[in-house]
């Protein structure tokens, strides 16, 4: 017998509805509101996105032939395939978003923080999935596997991210143990954050 229909086309719905549930001045910001979602693969997020009624999502990814079928047929849904999000000029959608959303592999979210802002209006709030094994280092990496299991690792992971969109200037809205697992069995994080606010910074 087959069990219950998902709710999302992917397991990232279930993480991203994890941290709308968490911090409700995050899921008072989607509906209604234009977002990004960068990593965005079958689309979890960007399901997620819309099932709390945000107006529009620009789905961008490296990948190709991934984002689910039910997405790319959805008038709502700009497809960016084979896109880096460091190549993405928020004007060509209209200009920066409300809402962003990532869960980035094979990367480290310290390089691609100031492009990430770049795509926000003035306070934006931002979910990233910290995904430690994409942090800490091949050489950490080597050592478990692929599975980065000491928490002081996992910590140095978060704390690496967090203070470099700190240090542009970002506010942290929380932190939060992501209850799904990583396909591999990495424990993730995710982050809240809330983009600066530029006249503020000038």
């Amino acid at each position: 017998m087959d069990g219950p229909a998902a709710r999302f086309v992917g397991r990232g719905g279930e993480k991203l509805e994890a941290a709308l549930d968490e911090w409700p001045v995050v899921l008072a910001s989607v509906a209604g509101r234009r977002a990004i979602d960068c990593g965005s693969s079958t689309g979890g997020f960007t399901d997620c996105l819309l099932q709390h009624g945000a107006t529009s999502v620009v789905a961008v990814d490296v990948g190709r032939g991934q984002l689910h079928q039910r997405l790319l047929t959805d008038d709502r849904v700009t497809s960016k395939e084979r896109t880096d999000i460091r190549l993405i000029d928020p004007d060509e959608f209209g200009g920066p978003f409300d809402i962003l959303v990532a869960d980035l592999s094979f990367i480290s979210l310290t390089t691609v923080a100031e492009s990430l802002l770049r795509q926000c209006v003035d306070g934006a709030p931002m979910i990233l999935l910290v995904k430690p094994q994409f942090e800490v280092g091949r050489e950490k990496v080597s050592a478990g596997k692929g599975v980065i299991s000491n928490d002081a690792d996992r910590q140095f992971a978060l704390d690496r991210v967090r203070n470099t969109f700190e240090g542009l200037g970002c506010d942290t809205i929380g932190v939060m143990d992501c209850p799904v697992h990583g396909a591999d069995g990495n424990r993730e994080f995710l982050l809240a954050l809330r983009a600066p606010k530029r006249a503020q910074a000038r």
